[in-house]
């Protein structure tokens, strides 16, 4: 979490809600919004370049197979694992209701899962 942090620092991402980021380490918190907010995820913009970070506030598979399935990617020297676009997938599908923009990103990563299988 604290590389996330550091790498929204670096790139001059800010939260897009009015909730210290401080927050996402409070456990009672994160599952405060979740639930009582329908939150899913806590998103982190800039008002520079059309670049966005959500981190999920809970995920439907445990830490070990999120980390068995991640794909480890450097940025700016700065190196950190993210998710497959299978556990991605398998996340959006739970969604309910689906928003436009799901339905969106569901097959935008259905079509990256199609071409890295014929690869």
């Amino acid at each position: 979490m604290e590389k996330i942090l550091l790498l929204a620092r670096k790139f001059g991402l800010k939260p897009r809600i009015p909730e210290p980021v401080e927050n996402l380490f409070d456990e009672y918190i994160r599952k405060e919004w979740y639930e009582k907010k329908n939150a899913l995820v806590y998103t982190f913009v800039s008002d520079h370049s059309p670049l966005q970070l959500d981190i999920f506030l809970e995920y439907p598979r445990s830490y070990e197979e999120l980390k068995e399935n991640s794909h480890l990617i450097v940025i700016d020297n700065v190196s950190m694992n993210v998710s497959s676009p299978e556990d991605l997938l398998f996340a959006k599908k739970l969604i309910n209701p689906l928003r436009d923009k799901d339905i969106s990103d569901i097959k935008e990563l259905e079509e990256i899962i199609g071409k890295r299988k014929k690869m």
